[in-house]
């Protein structure tokens, strides 16, 4: 059985035979992230996943902000059952920008 060398394109071994077809399939070589909202996020528009994904990237004040957008509309568990948590985190966020200074309220 000959022995082929194989190449790797975006991180998949392929053919050499291959490679022509694949060059056309293959994928970015880095993930494209999701873009953040031009505005503030309103919640009521955004399925819970990317509230919860946004949460995870903003400070505290703009976290309440939301939550309390969330609680006053669509109210879902989900999101608003880890409130606690994504507050502490949006304060670590916070305290690590202003350099450790302590955790803003």
């Amino acid at each position: 059985m000959p022995e082929h060398k194989m190449l790797i394109i975006g991180g998949v071994r392929v053919r050499p035979e291959d490679a022509d077809r694949y060059h056309a399939k293959a994928p970015a070589p880095e993930r494209a992230s999701t873009p953040a909202p031009a505005g503030p996020l309103d919640p009521s528009a955004a399925k819970a996943e990317d509230v919860l994904t946004y949460l995870g990237t903003v400070g505290a004040a703009e976290a309440a902000r939301v939550l309390d957008a969330e609680a006053a509309g669509k109210a879902r568990s989900g999101i608003l059952g880890k409130r606690d948590v994504l507050l502490a985190a949006a304060a670590e966020r916070d305290a690590a920008e202003d350099g450790g200074g302590g955790a803003a309220a």
